[in-house]
């Protein structure tokens, strides 16, 4: 439990600090804001809300035994996690940053749609990282969480739909994306997933 309420809070810590390190950076640059209230909201709300579920619902790895007792009043968030926060915090949002300026030449709107799919998407495999605080995704197992995989699921389908979708879009004031552009933004968000580990 105590170990699930850490990853929890480290995922949830880290995707706040993204967001607002990619608005603060590029007020600072002088740009617009790359994410909206209202979208901001949303990606607390559906990419956060269902991912933190998930990882407060992960099973243990097998290794509990094997850690070191915890201290008696020990702290969930910790000064070791400041490093990855920071670092996966300053990586995704340089990922939104990047094709916001690239797209702003196309108009705000489109450029804000590219900062949300990254952002999104950057979020989403990031939480991949923290299932697990000592061991790869790929020793625990992809599918070992079909919770949090159907979180994954459910959280690409939403966000692929307020984009793609006309009342949705013009709800969120996205613009429409081709394939290819989503498919490069989705996939330019798979660097936090190499983001350093804790």
């Amino acid at each position: 439990v105590f170990t699930n309420a850490r990853q929890t809070s480290f995922y949830l810590l880290t995707t706040n600090f993204a967001e607002i390190t990619t608005l603060l950076s590029t007020v600072a640059m002088g740009l617009p804001i790359p994410l909206t209230a209202t979208q901001i909201l949303w990606l607390n709300l559906v990419t956060d809300g269902l991912c933190d579920k998930a990882l407060a619902v992960e099973q243990g790895h097998g290794d509990v035994l094997g850690q070191k007792p915890l201290k008696r009043g020990e702290n969930i968030l910790t000064a070791e996690v400041v490093p990855f926060v920071l670092m996966t915090a300053v990586l995704m949002a340089v990922m939104a940053i990047i094709p916001f300026k690239f797209f702003l030449p196309q108009g705000v709107e489109k450029a804000r749609t590219a900062a949300f799919v990254v952002m999104a998407f950057s979020q989403l495999y990031n939480a991949y990282n923290l299932r697990s605080l000592k061991r790869s995704i790929f020793r625990i197992g992809v599918f070992s969480n079909k919770w949090f995989n159907w979180a994954i699921v459910v959280s690409v389908i939403i966000q692929v739909s307020i984009i793609e979708i006309p009342f949705l879009q013009d709800l969120f004031h996205f613009k429409t994306l081709d394939i290819l552009e989503f498919l490069v933004l989705a996939l330019a968000g798979l660097l936090s997933f190499f983001s350093p580990c804790i």
